[in-house]
């Protein structure tokens, strides 16, 4: 990975219209101990407005693990956006239109929280996060010596039983999914619908990582946080860092000529 050009994703808006993909958490909003109070940047609502304004310029889309619900809350945003929760397996388009598919999994997902029930403890710092279509095992306020055999135990209780339930693993959690959720699953079908639109994803976590590859030398990756092995190209420090790079760009999508005023 390399830094991300100062300027890079105002020069692209200025010459091509983007589909811009960003994580939540760890990405426009810091990671915090309690998800639930996990609020985005200050400056971002206003940016995500701004950018939604031009969907001649910007396709904008939000990628995440959680849940629609929690990002409408957070965001406060109903217009313009896509927001795309549970790792694709839940879509909120523009005109209100909803899609949701957990395929053949609900029986295993039934299955998984009797599991949880008896073997996850209620009172050691582990959170579970039901999000209807996939089961997350959060473990970041647990204690180290419980923490590896709670979550292994998880993990391998989806392998050994669940044929229709992946894991996807992430900062301090453990996610029981259906296999056709994914990211980068979800970037694919925006590339689809979006063609003409350069695609620009921020993300921090492993989940980001198939939305990376999805997009490949074709677009602009872009991983937030310190250095690590990653399928993105580029890479900036923090949320601070995105939120100064999306000011950049709704400031160019703006600055460029709408339809109507064309010769």
């Amino acid at each position: 990975m390399t830094p991300l050009p100062e300027g890079a994703l105002a020069a692209l808006a200025r010459s091509s219209p983007v589909l811009l993909c960003l994580d939540y958490d760890g990405t426009i909003a810091e990671i915090v101990d309690d998800p639930a109070r996990a609020t985005p940047h200050p400056e971002a609502p206003s940016l995500l407005r701004r950018i939604a304004a031009r969907p001649d310029r910007a396709v904008l889309a939000i990628v995440s693990g959680r849940e629609i619900s929690a990002l409408r809350r957070f965001l406060g945003i109903d217009d313009g956006l896509i927001l795309i929760g549970v790792h694709g397996l839940q879509i909120l388009w523009p005109d209100g239109t909803r899609e949701m598919n957990a395929g053949a999994a609900r029986a295993d997902l039934t299955r998984l929280r009797a599991w949880i029930s008896a073997n996850v403890p209620g009172d050691l710092g582990f959170r579970i996060e039901d999000k209807e279509f996939s089961i997350a095992l959060h473990y970041r306020g647990a204690p180290a010596e419980t923490t590896s055999r709670v979550r292994d135990a998880f993990a391998e209780f989806v392998k050994d039983n669940m044929s229709a339930l992946t894991l996807a693993h992430g900062k301090c959690v453990v996610e029981a999914l259906p296999r056709i959720a994914g990211k980068g699953h979800a970037m694919r079908a925006l590339r689809r619908r979006f063609s003409g639109f350069v695609p620009v994803y921020f993300g921090d976590d492993l989940s980001d990582e198939d939305a990376f590859a999805a997009i490949g030398n074709e677009g602009f990756s872009i991983f937030v946080g310190p250095e690590r092995r990653s399928a993105a190209r580029y890479r900036v420090d923090s949320p601070r860092d995105v939120i100064r790079a999306l000011s950049e760009l709704a400031t160019a999508i703006e600055s460029h000529p709408c339809p109507a005023n064309r010769a």
